[in-house]
Parts: C-alpha cells; structure tokens; sequence
C-alpha cells in the first residue's frame, strides 16, 4: 500500500480516499505500530485538506498517546506539519490546527519531559 502511494500526489486518488475512510477507526492504533506508523505518515501526506481534516478529528483523543509513543510521535509530527501547511499555503484547516495545538497544550509539561513527546513540541 505504501508503494502505491509513494507517487501519488494530494487527493489525487479513489484509492486514496477510500483507504483513509477504511482507517479512521483505527488510525490512532495503527499509527502506534512499528511497521503502521509509516503507512499512517504516507497516507497523510497524500490526504486532501477535506480527508486531513477527517484524520485530525480521528485522532484528538488518542493524540497525547500517540505523540508519547515511540512510532506514534512520528505520524503526530507528520499530521501537524501537514495541517499546518495546508493552513500557510491554502488558508484551509485553521481549525484543525487550533483543535491539535490546544488538545497538545493540556499536557505540554508531559510532552516536554518525554523522549517521544519533546520531538512534538
């Protein structure tokens, strides 16, 4: 799955979309794996801001496990540095962004003591 989408562009794909809908429920779990953290990366990488907005609201009550997560922290750091430029380049997912900032804000002490959670902050 990872291969196929390595050449795909943003929300270029049926594929794509029917792959994120097929994740949501488990994408926090999924982006705790050792081996399905690099799926959930690349597959936020491909997202539209419409299927990226969909993976935040997915994700925001798992995100503190999931940033003080050894494979977790990596897909959190991919979500929010795509959010975060689909709101610089397109002025879309101000939101979503303000949603994971303040849902990561609540417990920025644990974050910054943790090894895992320190590369989010």
């Amino acid at each position: 799955i990872q291969k196929k989408l390595e050449g795909m562009k943003t929300g270029e794909s049926a594929f794509t979309s029917a792959l994120i809908s097929g994740m949501l429920h488990f994408f926090p779990k999924a982006a705790c794996n050792q081996f399905g953290n690099y799926l959930c990366q690349r597959v936020i990488e491909v997202c539209s801001p419409g299927e990226l907005s969909s993976v935040v609201y997915a994700v925001l009550s798992n995100i503190l496990d999931m940033a003080l997560n050894p494979h977790g922290t990596r897909a959190v750091q991919t979500l929010i540095e795509a959010v975060a430029q689909a709101w610089l380049k397109n002025g879309v997912l101000y939101y979503e962004l303000l949603a994971l900032v303040q849902a990561l804000d609540r417990d920025a002490g644990m974050l910054c003591t943790n090894n895992n959670g320190n590369h989010v902050i």
